[in-house]
Formats: C-alpha cells, sequence, structure tokens
C-alpha cells in the first residue's frame, strides 16, 4: 500500500477543517494536520500577492488520490 501525503491551501482554519471533516467521513484520508497561518507569495494574473493563508496536510493511500483533489475542486 503506497502512502503519500497531500498539501492544500485555503484561506483559513475552518474551511480546511471542513474539508478535513468530510474526507477523514468518507475514509478517503487518514488524518489531516492544519497549520493556521502562513504566508503565501505567488504570482497571479500579472502582480505578485503576498496572503495570509492556512495549510492542510493530509495523508492517504495513492489510490484515493484523484478522488480527494475532485471532491476537493
Amino acid at each position: 500500500m503506497d502512502l503519500v501525503s497531500i498539501s492544500i491551501t485555503g484561506p483559513d482554519v475552518d474551511t480546511l477543517a471542513g474539508i478535513t471533516h468530510a474526507l477523514i467521513e468518507d475514509r478517503l484520508v487518514a488524518c489531516g494536520n492544519i497549520i493556521p497561518t502562513i504566508r503565501s507569495i505567488y504570482r497571479w494574473q500579472g502582480s505578485i500577492e503576498d496572503e495570509a493563508e492556512a495549510y492542510l496536510l493530509l495523508h492517504t493511500r495513492a489510490g484515493h488520490i484523484h478522488t480527494i483533489i475532485d471532491r476537493v475542486n
């Protein structure tokens, strides 16, 4: 069994907690670790953005990756 970690950023802890609860409920992930505040600096539509976000690290099996991506999107 191949185990993987998936990282996701989001606007806040509550949004990421909701995602994590749903994925655990559906047995798609074993657990998720949320880091409440990170600073993300990136280029978006021609300008450089500098934003506070929350960070989620999900732990799952490789076979669930595509399903998780579809659900989160």
